[in-house]
C-alpha cells in the first residue's frame, strides 16, 4: 500500500485517510475498528453534504445503497447510515460488498429498478471505496 501511494502522483487535493497518509511515514495499524471509523467518516460526511444540498431529510429517503468493492463488516454500512441519520424504519437498504468493481453495476441497475418500479421513490446510492482491508 505505501508503495502504491508513493508512486501514484494522487495531489494536494486527493482525499486519504488517516491511516493511509500515516502509512506513509510509519507502520498502519490495519483493523477493523479503524477500517469501520474511516468509511463511517467517508459515508456520513457524504450523506449530510447530499442532505444540507437537496434540502430533504433524512427520512424522506425511501431505498439507500452503498457499495464497498472490499470491505464488508458487520453490521452493514447500510445498516450504520440508517441507524446514523435515524432513517424511517421501512426504508429499504442495501449494502453491495465483496463483489469488486462489478458492485458498482449492479447498484446503478438495483436504483433504476427501484424507480422505475416506484415512481417518485427517492433512492440515494453511493460507493465508498478505499484502501481497507
Amino acid at each position: 500500500m505505501d508503495k502504491v501511494v508513493e508512486i501514484s502522483g494522487l495531489g494536494d487535493k486527493t482525499f486519504l485517510p488517516d491511516a493511509v497518509k500515516a502509512g506513509v511515514h510509519k507502520p498502519v495499524e490495519v483493523t477493523m475498528a479503524n477500517s469501520r471509523a474511516e468509511t463511517e467518516l467517508v459515508m456520513f460526511s457524504c450523506v449530510e453534504r447530499l442532505l444540507e444540498r437537496t434540502g430533504l431529510k433524512a427520512t424522506d429517503i425511501d431505498a439507500l445503497i452503498v457499495n464497498n468493492t472490499s470491505f464488508n463488516p458487520v453490521p452493514s454500512l447500510s445498516a450504520a447510515v440508517v441507524h446514523h441519520f435515524k432513517m424511517r424504519k421501512d426504508v429499504r437498504s442495501f449494502t453491495l460488498c465483496g463483489m469488486g468493481c462489478a458492485a458498482s453495476v449492479i447498484a446503478v441497475d438495483m436504483a433504476r429498478d427501484i424507480l422505475n418500479s416506484s415512481p417518485n421513490t427517492r433512492v440515494v446510492s453511493f460507493l465508498v471505496d478505499f484502501f481497507s482491508p
